[in-house]
Parts: structure tokens; sequence; C-alpha cells
């Protein structure tokens, strides 16, 4: 009786076993270049760390979740919400829409509505394509476009947003 009460105390000092779950087997935290982010210092991409046991990119072309609505984006002339899913779709609570390109007056453009709901988002979606499919980092920046411009407060006026300098929410 002793000695099993020993042993316990011996493994709480030596730490957690090296066992593998039965659940999921072990991963590395890679970046969006493959690289183990202890290596690279990068931000940790879910597509390079989920896709070593799934097919990320099956599962995002076919996931809602990480589509967000960006599929069906179609500005309504009836309606604030222009999607099915959170990018596009009027917040009651905070009073905010995505501004579409014919908007007369802009509220939230793609950047901003990133650093609103950003954590959200898995990586993909709106937060790497515009809502013509091209990659966000190819648009010029642009103070009157929705998707290339931010709300700067200090000036109370939309500033043109360069995506290759900012990066994007990788997948």
């Amino acid at each position: 009786m002793g000695s099993g009460r020993s042993e316990e105390v011996s493994r709480q000092k030596a730490g957690p076993s090296a066992t593998i779950s039965p659940l999921h087997p072990p991963y590395a935290i890679l970046d969006s270049e493959g690289v183990n982010v202890l290596e690279s210092s990068k931000p940790a991409s879910t597509m390079q760390i989920c896709g070593q046991c799934h097919d990320t990119e099956f599962i995002v072309s076919h996931s809602y979740h990480a589509d967000l609505g960006l599929r069906n984006y179609q500005v309504s002339s009836t309606s604030w919400n222009a999607s099915n899913g959170l990018f596009g779709k009027f917040d009651p609570i905070p009073y905010r829409y995505l501004s579409a390109k014919e908007d007369e007056r802009l509220d939230l453009t793609t950047p901003d509505w990133l650093k609103i709901y950003g954590w959200y988002v898995p990586g993909g979606g709106p937060a790497v394509y515009s809502r013509d499919g091209r990659p966000l980092v190819m648009l010029e920046p642009n103070a009157s476009d929705p998707e290339a411009s931010t709300y700067d407060d200090a000036s109370s006026t939309y500033r043109p947003w360069d995506w290759s300098k900012s990066g994007v929410i990788s997948k």
C-alpha cells in the first residue's frame, strides 16, 4: 500500500506522461509555409495544422463555417443583408452592416469588418478572398472601395487599405 502511493508521487513530480490521445493523433503547430511555429515565429495556420490529418482544402471549399456566407454574397435592394452568413449580414446590436461598392456612404469595409468579427474567422473565406473571388492581396488600395479601405477615426475619413502589407487571416 505504501509503495503505490510513492509511485504516484514520483509520477506527479516527473510531470505529465507522454501518452498519445485515443481521440486524436499528435500534431505540430505549423505556419502557413508548413514550418513549426517554434522555429519560424510566424502565426499558426489552421490549414497547415489540421492538414496534417485532414483534407483541409475540401473542408474549406464545402464548409459554411469557413466561408461565412462569402459564396452567397449578393447586394440586395430590399435588405441590409447581403448573404445568409455572418459576412454580409446586418448586425442589429452594434447597428452595422457590410458596405457594398454601390453604397452612397460606407459603413463597414472588409478590413473594418475583419477588425470587429475576425475572431470568428478560422482562416480563408472573406479573410483571404474578395467578394468576386480574387485574393484580397491582389486588390489595389483604394479609399472608395469597401474591400480595400478602412475608416480612420482620427481624420473621420476612409483611407486606402493595402492587403499586401497587412496580410490576411490565412488558412
